[in-house]
C-alpha cells in the first residue's frame, strides 16, 4: 500500500504497528488520510477510529480500513 500511495503523488507517509503508537502522532500532526488495519496489536483499527471521531477538532479525517481476513463472515 505504501508504494501505491507514494507513487500516486507527493505524500508524506508515516507507518505505525499499532493504534496506540499512531495516537500520539495524530495529536501533534495534521493528516489528510488514515489507512488502518482492522486487526493490530495494542489497539485495533476501531479504537483508532473511535479516537479520531471522538476528538473535538480534526475528527473528520477520512479513514480506510484494510484487512487480511479472507472469509465473508470475518470481513
Amino acid at each position: 500500500m505504501r508504494r501505491v500511495i507514494e507513487k500516486a503523488g507527493d505524500f508524506a507517509f508515516e507507518e505505525f504497528s499499532s493504534a496506540r503508537e499512531a495516537v500520539p502522532f495524530l495529536k501533534q500532526h495534521v493528516v489528510e488520510l488514515v489507512v488502518a488495519d482492522i486487526y493490530m496489536a495494542n489497539g485495533d483499527g476501531f479504537e483508532l477510529l473511535s479516537y479520531i471521531r471522538g476528538r473535538p477538532i480534526a475528527n473528520d479525517i477520512p479513514v480506510i480500513f484494510v484487512t487480511g481476513e479472507a472469509t465473508k463472515d470475518d470481513i
